[in-house]
């Protein structure tokens, strides 16, 4: 009975420590980190614009990049409209030097920014609401 117990118990942590050596396999192999470095508010009519520098990350052994996003939150959409993600290379030693997008400037038929390469405009117009039958 005695031996019964203990290979029910040797059989119990072998199950434990398979479970979670095969997550941390998973998490090594595709794990999601994120650094957020700096973002930038804009308050518009289309809703809340956000510049966010970050830094990401798959995996265990990946290095970090750091990439360029402008997102629109609006209130009554969920989840945030990424309009732009680019990956940034750095240009010169300063620290700074490496995010192409530093402003946007709004005005009334949509936005307009620049990445250090090309001018982007995206005009943005209101969908008319589809009728219910």
């Amino acid at each position: 009975m005695r031996s019964t117990w203990i290979a029910f118990f040797l059989f119990l942590l072998v199950c434990v420590v398979s479970f979670y050596s095969g997550r941390a396999y998973q998490y090594a192999k595709t794990g999601y980190r994120y650094t957020l470095l700096n973002e930038t508010n804009y308050e518009d009519k289309f809703g809340k614009l956000t510049i966010r520098h970050h830094e990401e990350a798959v995996g265990l052994y990946a290095s970090m990049q750091r990439y360029t996003s402008i997102v629109l939150s609006k209130p009554d959409i969920r989840p945030d409209i990424v309009l732009y993600r680019c990956l940034n290379e750095p240009l010169s030693i300063e620290p700074n030097a490496h995010h192409p997008v530093r402003e946007v400037i709004l005005s009334e038929e949509g936005m307009e920014w620049n990445d250090g390469i090309l001018v982007y405009n995206l005009a943005i117009e209101s969908a008319p609401m589809p009728r219910s039958f």
